[in-house]
């Protein structure tokens, strides 16, 4: 049996991990949550900060995602995952045939939820520092493979460098937001129509919109599958932060342009 690979990409708090849930309802498909994610996300975002080349990543991605591609005994082996946008490219090489499913989230609640429920592990001061001190001397002990330190962050020439350092946690936060999902949109760009598609969490919590996913991927609608999804998965207690005034303004500053790139224009109230 030939294994088909899906990717499916996001910043995190997006749903992924929902649909996830939802996909293992699947007797034929194989589906992971940030597959071997702390291994690859390191990697990756070395590799996106140009501190890897295109073959050694290509090299950790052959020992990993191919190999688990290759030794699969399902139809589809599919790894829903924030790692792997900053290595969309070389996937893409290795897998050619492959699809790509981009999931985005309105940016709002996804850096509020970052902001409020991650504070260990998403752009605090600590690890920053660490990582920018690492990337201004690689001859220092080279951070470990742990998430909280493998967040990227703008190296010199590059849009918000010049910013970044006089930045909170909060306005880091967009700057995640808005950076990984631009760059999943560019490095789209290099996959056929045919194997790529974009979908906004919030519309596939419609039955008509997952319908149109489930038969993106190649299989048919069941309403387990639906309603898992519509059920907030990977919280204990759903709730929505809203934005004070202060980060609205901070949040338009830097996420302005691509909510409205990814058709957000007014505020979704999903409690994820």
């Amino acid at each position: 049996m030939k294994t088909s690979p899906i990717f499916i990409l996001g910043s995190g708090r997006s749903g992924t991990f929902s649909l996830v849930q939802s996909l293992k309802t699947y007797s034929e498909v194989e589906v992971h949550h940030e597959y071997l994610f702390e291994n690859i996300l390191r990697n990756a975002v070395l590799f996106y900060l140009k501190r890897m080349s295109l073959e050694a990543i290509r090299e950790i991605l052959t020992e990993t995602h191919v190999a688990a591609v290759h030794y699969s005994n399902k139809r589809l082996w599919i790894d829903s995952s924030n790692a792997l946008p900053w290595v969309t490219t070389p996937l893409y090489q290795l897998f050619p045939e492959a699809k790509f499913i981009h999931i985005t989230r309105n940016g709002r609640r996804v850096v509020s939820s970052f902001y409020h429920k991650f504070s260990e592990i998403m752009y605090n001061d600590r690890d920053v520092n660490v990582l920018k001190e690492w990337l201004d001397d690689p001859g220092k002990v080279m951070p470990p493979a742990e998430k909280k330190y493998w967040r990227p962050i703008p190296q010199r020439g590059e849009q918000f460098s010049e910013e970044f350092a006089e930045m909170d946690r909060f306005e880091r936060l967009c700057y995640y937001w808005t950076t990984i999902n631009l760059h999943i949109e560019q490095c789209m760009n290099e996959v056929p129509s045919e194997q790529k598609i974009l979908f906004r969490f919030e519309d596939l919590l419609d039955a008509e919109h997952f319908s149109a996913f489930i038969d993106y991927i190649g299989l048919d609608y069941n309403d387990e599958a639906y309603n898992i999804l519509r059920k907030p998965q990977n919280v204990h207690i759903p709730k929505s932060f809203p934005l004070s005034p202060e980060q609205e303004n901070q949040f338009n500053t830097i996420c302005g342009e691509t909510m409205k790139k990814f058709g957000y224009s007014g505020d979704y109230n999903v409690d994820y």
